[in-house]
C-alpha cells in the first residue's frame, strides 16, 4: 500500500509541476499577445499566440482530469481494513474461480527479499475498492 501511495504521489507531483510550468507559459503568452496588440502586429501573430495558449490550456485541463482520476484511485487504510476485516468471511463463501479472480483483482505483486527476509505485497490501487464494492453488491442482492 505504501509503494502504491508513493507511486501515486510521484505521479501527482509530476503532473503538478507540468501544470505549473504550463500556467507560467500561458501567462507569458498572454503578455506576448498584449505586446503584439500594442505593437500593431498582424492578425496571424495574434492567431499563433492564441493557438499556443489554447493548446496549453487544453493540456492543463487534461492534467487536472488526470490528477483527479489518479487521486480517486488512491486507497487508504480504511479501504484496506474494510476489505481485510471481512476477508475470511467472504473467502469462505467464494468458489475457487472467484477466489482466484479476487486475488488477481487485489494483489499487484508479492516480493520476498531473502537477505532481509521481508515480504512485501503491492496492491492494485483500485482493486481493494472494487473488491469491497462487488462484495457489497452481492450482499445487497442476496438480501433482496
Amino acid at each position: 500500500m505504501v509503494q502504491s501511495r508513493i507511486q501515486t504521489q510521484t505521479s501527482v507531483e509530476r503532473l503538478k509541476k507540468e501544470k505549473n510550468a504550463l500556467e507560467r507559459a500561458i501567462l507569458a503568452h498572454y503578455e506576448r499577445l498584449n505586446q503584439a496588440i500594442a505593437g500593431g502586429n498582424s492578425e496571424s501573430v495574434y492567431a499563433d499566440i492564441q493557438d499556443q495558449i489554447r493548446i496549453k490550456e487544453q493540456r492543463v485541463s487534461e492534467i487536472v482530469d488526470e490528477m483527479s482520476s489518479i487521486t480517486s484511485l488512491m486507497i487508504n487504510e480504511s479501504d484496506v481494513r474494510e476489505a481485510l476485516g471481512r476477508f475470511d468471511e467472504i473467502w469462505k463463501a467464494l468458489e475457487p474461480p472467484e477466489r482466484a479472480k479476487s486475488i488477481q483483482q487485489i494483489v499487484e505483486s508479492i516480493r520476498y527479499d531473502g537477505h532481509s527476509k521481508e515480504l512485501s505485497i503491492s496492491y492494485h490501487p483500485i482493486g481493494i475498492r472494487t473488491f469491497n464494492q462487488e462484495q457489497q453488491s452481492k450482499e445487497g442482492a442476496a438480501a433482496c
